[in-house]
This record gives structure tokens, C-alpha cells and sequence, in this order.
């Protein structure tokens, strides 16, 4: 007695897809046509098993749907993630740019108070300088005058 092996559903390879084509049909026309009982039936087989190889099934198209169904669902997902990283980069960037926009305040108000020492600074060192040239001024005239006096009298 022969056992017939038996294999798990996952091992068992997918079920032919049946296509509605009627060879003994087509056999029958093939020989009204002039063709041999064996040309007819050669190429009604091959015709067949070319059909039902080539063929997508309403099983094969439900299949892929499922396909296309799971990856746009992933796609969403990732979707929906990266647009959780974008936002997120963008709060951060935005915390960045007002941190930056404040150091940028600082350094002009930092900027305008040494203008204003540097102004007081030069209007000093003007003071002082117009003090000093004065001085020299007084002082040569002194000289001058000492001098055209010694040397007028």
C-alpha cells in the first residue's frame, strides 16, 4: 500500500487559476480547419498552458491589491513619522533663530554703547588736543616774543 505524502498549506504550491477556454472547442475548430489531431491538440495545450500561466487571476489581482494596500499603509506611516521629524526640526531651528535673533540684539546693543564711548572718548581727546595746541600756540608765542627781544635789543 502507497502512502501519498502529505505537506503543510504553506508547502503546497498556489492553486492553477482557471481560465473559461474550452480546448476541445478549439481542437474541434483547429481540425475543421485543416490541422491533424495531434497539431490541434499540441497547440490548444500549448495555447492553454501559456493562458493559464500568464494569466492574472482574480485571486493573483486581490493578492497585489492586498500588496499595494500594505504598502501604502507603511508609506503613511513613514509619511506621518517624517512629519513628525520635520516639525520637530522646525521647532528647533525656530528655538535656535530666536536664540540667535537675541545674541544679535545684545551684540548691537553691546555695538552702540562702544560707539558712544568712543564718541565721548574722541570729543575728550578733542578737548584735550585743542588744550595742547593752544599751550604750544601760547608757548611760542612766548618764545617768539623772548626771542625778539633779545635779539631786537
Amino acid at each position: 500500500m502507497s502512502q501519498v505524502p502529505c505537506t503543510a498549506p504553506e508547502e503546497r504550491p498556489p492553486p492553477m487559476p482557471t481560465v473559461a477556454f474550452d480546448t476541445l472547442k478549439a481542437a474541434q475548430r483547429l481540425g475543421q480547419a485543416g490541422f491533424t489531431e495531434d497539431q490541434a491538440g499540441a497547440l490548444v495545450t500549448t495555447f492553454a498552458d501559456g493562458i493559464t500561466e500568464n494569466l492574472a487571476t482574480k485571486a493573483d489581482i486581490k493578492a497585489l491589491d492586498t500588496k499595494i494596500d500594505a504598502v501604502a499603509e507603511a508609506l503613511t506611516k513613514d509619511m506621518k513619522a517624517l512629519d513628525i521629524k520635520i516639525d520637530a526640526v522646525a521647532e528647533a531651528l525656530q528655538k535656535d533663530i530666536k536664540a540667535l535673533d537675541t545674541k544679535i540684539d545684545a551684540v548691537a546693543e553691546s555695538l552702540q554703547k562702544d560707539m558712544k564711548g568712543l564718541e565721548k572718548d574722541m570729543k575728550a581727546l578733542g578737548k584735550d588736543m585743542t588744550i595742547r595746541l593752544g599751550g604750544l600756540m601760547v608757548g611760542g608765542l612766548v618764545l617768539l616774543t623772548l626771542l625778539d627781544r633779545v635779539f631786537a635789543g
